[in-house]
């Protein structure tokens, strides 16, 4: 009896595992595969010891996978916790009503510019997700599907102590930069980049740092690509100082953070006019040039997420 009770505590990883990462050790799993646990400074003490057991749940999922699921859950509950600690720290110590919605305690944060996401359908969709992990109907795992909600919550935390002028300044630019870019952009272009030379046809999402002095634009163009080709569509990102990009020429100079000039002309002759507005139109029409772009989209979102969660772990040096 002694025996089988010590055999059945041995750790062994999760055969679920094999199918995202094959023979992957504990080490390689921990350092690069789940999730890092990063917060502001001003972050509540209370949350950051709350989430070294998610932290852990993260790390014994390498042995039960269902362990994710555990942590997922426990960090949308610390979600709630954290507003509830936030709105005391600005209310003079005042506590939240025990007795109000979720909904309610998010919407004080949301309409007071406390998040960099504003959408209430996302908000909505958070609030689902947690019910459906706190109040689980059958037993299905969630998984690696959820992890992104995790990050999700630490950038919510995060964006709980950030400073909401900066955040409505950098709103304002990215929205004024990407006017711009549209209609700089709205025939296409050519761009010489590196060592080689293209046509853009349009471009993805902007992101604005203003914690740093210069203030700092990350933008992306796209260039046409062969849907035929094996090889994916590669948008050309560029991170600019403030002041660099003049959209009243025809042409724009620029040489980015890393050095490297970039030259974008907008002199473009009839055929060049004629062969960039036939592609446009392709993307509108044709379903395989619509996936190509969207996977691209799709992979700008997923990179200015990144740059996003790193501009919220600065502290702005502007001040």
């Amino acid at each position: 009896m002694i025996s089988n009770l010590h055999s059945s505590l041995i750790m062994i990883r999760d055969s679920r595992w094999n199918i995202f990462y094959n023979d992957i050790s504990l080490e390689d799993f921990v350092n690069d595969k789940i999730p890092k646990i990063e917060f502001k400074p001003e972050v509540n003490p209370e949350i950051v010891e709350s989430f070294k057991l998610v932290n852990k749940l993260l790390i014994h999922s390498y042995f039960e996978y269902q362990f994710l699921d555990l942590a997922v859950t426990k960090s949308l509950h610390l979600f709630e916790m954290a507003m509830k600690l936030r709105y005391s720290e600005l209310n003079g110590g005042a506590k939240w009503k025990s007795n109000a919605p979720l909904k309610q305690l998010i919407e004080w944060f949301r309409t007071r510019n406390y998040f960099e996401i504003e959408h209430e359908s996302f908000f909505k969709q958070i609030r689902f997700v947690r019910n459906h992990l706190t109040h689980p109907e059958r037993n299905n795992l969630t998984g690696t599907v959820g992890l992104p909600w995790l990050s999700t919550v630490m950038d919510l935390i995060n964006d709980l102590y950030e400073d909401i002028n900066l955040r409505n300044q950098r709103k304002q630019l990215e929205f004024k930069f990407t006017e711009r870019l549209s209609s700089f952009l709205k025939n296409g272009a050519r761009i010489k980049y590196l060592d080689g030379e293209t046509y853009i046809y349009s471009h993805g999402p902007v992101v604005v740092n203003n914690k740093v002095n210069p203030i700092q634009t990350t933008f992306s163009l796209l260039p046409v690509f062969n849907v035929n080709s094996s090889m994916n569509l590669q948008p050309i990102i560029i991170v600019v100082n403030e002041g660099q990009m003049n959209f009243d020429t025809d042409e724009v100079a620029l040489i980015d953070i890393n050095n490297d000039h970039v030259l974008i002309k907008l002199d473009l002759d009839e055929i060049e006019q004629i062969s960039l507005s036939l592609f446009r139109s392709k993307l509108k029409d044709v379903h395989e040039f619509r996936i190509q772009h969207g996977f691209a989209i799709f992979d700008l979102e997923k990179y200015n997420l990144k740059v996003r969660r790193m501009i919220r772990l600065l502290n702005s040096n502007l001040e």
